[in-house]
């Protein structure tokens, strides 16, 4: 019998002392428009605007998944900032705590495809808006009553975003909340690579829940295997739950010492772009349905919550840009297996 995950509308639980409801999830970081690519009625190329961010496709499709999701960050007071802020919110995320920024730019990206829908990006991010986030435009009052807070590396890269980064998930984290991490290597906005080890490291010593690619396993644990990747950083960071996303190899985990993995879903992928986010989201999603406890999941509940986010995974692959996808199609293709 598979562990019974429910699917319920979104529903924000919590009132904070300003009268305003508390989401349970939080995430901080970049928001920003991914151009994608494709080819006009006489063969040119064009790009098309599209909301991305990994943070930010995290929270939405969070509340796609049925919970209450806040996005923190920053948005220029442009064209595209509404877009972000409105796109957002049409997802069901509370942007409250979105900041529109009058003196820098939204920060944009280019997203270049290659054949088998794997995906490169050239940015666009000096200057913008996302940098330009402190610890003053984030309310202590969201980080103290959320559930889980979540970030990515992006964030780091930066002053004032980067210490504002560190302190919203150390004040979470002092709050009781869980804290998720996505390292999410992205080279080409860091300057020095050996300075970018010890920043993306920073965050990992007051992680609960870490997900790195097959990719960054070297860079981040010094390790080239998934396995022995996973059981280096646990054994530095103590992080109770270590995932390993590898692509068509599925994933694998490791869980307070116990190692789970599961296969992938086989599709002909059309874009990759956000799906590594999706993944997350439905461990995220499951560990929350599970009551955000983190030292009493049952082997079952794990492999359920690997199996669901492969399919979430998958699934995001199967359309264009970093949206979260269907979730009755993801439902129904965890459930084939």
């Amino acid at each position: 019998m598979k562990p019974d995950v429910v699917f319920r509308p979104s529903a924000i639980t919590q009132k904070g002392k300003d009268g305003f409801f508390m989401p349970d999830f939080v995430a901080l970081g970049e928001i920003l428009i991914d151009f994608m690519p494709c080819r006009t009625q006489d063969g040119r190329i064009a790009y098309s605007p599209y909301v991305g961010g990994a943070p930010a496709n995290v929270s939405r499709a969070v509340a796609a998944l049925g919970h209450s999701s806040a996005f923190v960050g920053k948005v220029g007071q442009d064209f595209f900032g509404t877009l972000c802020r409105e796109s957002l919110a049409g997802d069901g995320v509370d942007i409250r705590h979105l900041v529109v920024d009058p003196q820098h730019p939204t920060t944009l990206a280019f997203v270049h495809l290659a054949h088998n829908g794997e995906r490169s990006f050239s940015f666009y991010r000096t200057g913008t808006a996302d940098v330009s986030l402190s610890a003053q435009d984030i309310s202590p009052a969201l980080l103290h009553s959320a559930k889980m807070v979540h970030i990515g590396s992006v964030s780091l890269t930066d002053e004032p975003s980067a210490s504002a980064t560190l302190h919203a998930i150390h004040t979470a984290k002092e709050a009781g909340a869980l804290i998720s991490y996505d390292p999410n290597l992205r080279p080409r906005l860091w300057k020095d690579m050996n300075a970018a080890r010890d920043v993306i490291q920073k965050p990992l010593s007051c992680c609960d829940i870490l997900k790195i690619s097959a990719e960054e396993t070297a860079f981040i644990a010094g390790e080239c295997e998934p396995q022995k990747a996973a059981i280096a950083l646990y054994r530095r960071y103590h992080i109770p739950l270590i995932l390993v996303s590898m692509d068509k190899d599925g994933c694998c985990a490791l869980y307070h010492g116990r190692f789970f993995s599961e296969p992938a879903f086989h599709i002909q992928a059309i874009d990759t772009t956000g799906a590594g986010d999706c993944f997350f989201a439905g461990i995220l999603h499951s560990v929350m349905q599970y009551g955000c406890h983190l030292d009493d999941l049952t082997d079952e509940q794990i492999q359920f919550t690997l199996r669901f986010a492969n399919a979430m995974g998958a699934c995001a692959a199967l359309q264009m840009g970093a949206g979260c996808p269907n979730i009755d199609s993801v439902k129904q293709m965890a459930a084939s297996r």
